[in-house]
């Protein structure tokens, strides 16, 4: 779909528009906050003719949260998309997983019950922030195409988001949380990543969201070899590395934490058990009876 209001010469947001095509089939909910990279993707989505629908998810964990939202769904509403603002309630605990857990579920069930499929603004950025984040955690994982999660922009980095708001006269939000240091990813961000691209000499940027690509076709072809089961006798038959890809989807499944700890005793319990208690992995516990292996909301 073309519009007088996208400008003749615009670099940044034709990269955006190019890695939006080839999902552009998809009736999409949008994860969006009015942030550069959420921005950038309705506006892109809006560009190419995609049935869109914006999303905003309010954590009232910020004074003027729901002003901020309801300013940044007018922004997606003012390029023709229509917006929604959902509130939800953070629980006590690690403010940033039960965030996403929250935000996630918030946006699953809108998508669900609108028969659409959820993309978010995940860039580039995002993906070398996790690789290294998850390799510190102890199990190497990357972002991907998942389940009901499209990722459009895994290959588009952020002076692209941001270049292309520019490029559009968009004032996008800068969440103050983005730059708060008491967050490991945010430390990542702000310290290692530019001390790997003055070390590199090179874009490590663009070079993570290859090897991240890399990684993902691997675990998805790995994953196609197995089928998650609690059964402890099929498991322990299983070759280490698929018994750990079974683990996890049945983890990801509950949107648990995983790091090397919980894969770790979760494994002693199929392999090396003597009546072990209870592994808590944030929002499952995981423990074995008899032979089974049993997942407990918690």
């Amino acid at each position: 779909m073309t519009s007088p209001f996208w400008p003749d010469h615009s670099p940044h947001f034709l990269r955006c528009r190019q890695a939006v095509r080839p999902f552009r089939h998809q009736k999409i909910v949008i994860g969006y906050s009015g942030g550069a990279d959420s921005l950038a993707l309705v506006a892109a989505a809006r560009a190419e003719g995609i049935d869109a629908h914006a999303v905003c998810i309010d954590h009232g964990l910020q004074t003027g949260s729901t002003t901020q939202a309801h300013t940044a769904i007018g922004l997606a509403e003012n390029l023709g998309v229509p917006a929604t603002v959902i509130p939800v309630v953070v629980a006590p605990g690690n403010v940033e997983a039960q965030a996403r857990q929250a935000r996630y579920e918030a946006l699953y069930a809108y998508a669900t019950k609108h028969d659409r499929r959820l993309w978010v603004a995940h860039t580039a950025n995002d993906q070398l922030e996790t690789l290294v984040l998850t390799l510190l955690r102890g199990h190497l994982a990357p972002m991907a195409q998942e389940g009901q999660i499209t990722r459009p922009f895994l290959h588009v980095q952020r002076r692209d988001t941001e270049g292309a708001c520019r490029e559009l006269g968009l004032a996008y939000w800068e969440d103050p949380m983005n730059q708060d240091q008491q967050y490991l990813r945010v430390k990542i961000r702000s310290h290692v990543i530019p001390l790997l691209q003055d070390l590199a000499g090179q874009d490590v940027i663009a070079t993570a969201a290859q090897a991240g690509q890399l990684l993902a076709d691997e675990q998805q072809a790995l994953a196609a070899l197995v089928v998650p089961t609690t059964d402890i006798a099929q498991l322990q038959a299983m070759p280490k590395a698929l018994r750990t890809l079974s683990i996890r989807q049945q983890l990801l499944a509950y949107n648990a934490t995983i790091n090397a700890t919980i894969l770790q005793a979760i494994e002693q319990q199929i392999s090396n058990w003597h009546g072990q208690g209870e592994v808590n992995a944030g929002t499952v516990g995981v423990r074995r009876k008899g032979a089974k292996l049993l997942f407990r909301p918690l």
